[in-house]
């Protein structure tokens, strides 16, 4: 990837997370979605700091996001 992808990002009630966790990210349509658990604005900024670096992290060293779902 030679830019970062334009990026969407979700504060949402738990139950709208795709399965149970504080945060989750997919790429749709060349967007990189983010979605983040209503919590308090630090855990919030937390959880989205950790997405974020795991997504730019993993896209690094080439580790589809399919497999870290898995």
């Amino acid at each position: 990837m030679e830019h970062l992808p334009f990026m969407l990002v979700n504060v949402v009630p738990h139950k709208m997370q795709r399965y149970n966790t504080q945060g989750d990210y997919f790429m749709a349509h060349g967007v990189l979605h983010v979605y983040i658990s209503q919590d308090n604005f630090k855990e919030e900024l937390k959880t989205l700091i950790h997405e974020i670096a795991e997504w730019g992290l993993n896209e690094i060293e080439g580790i589809p996001i399919e497999k870290v779902d898995e």
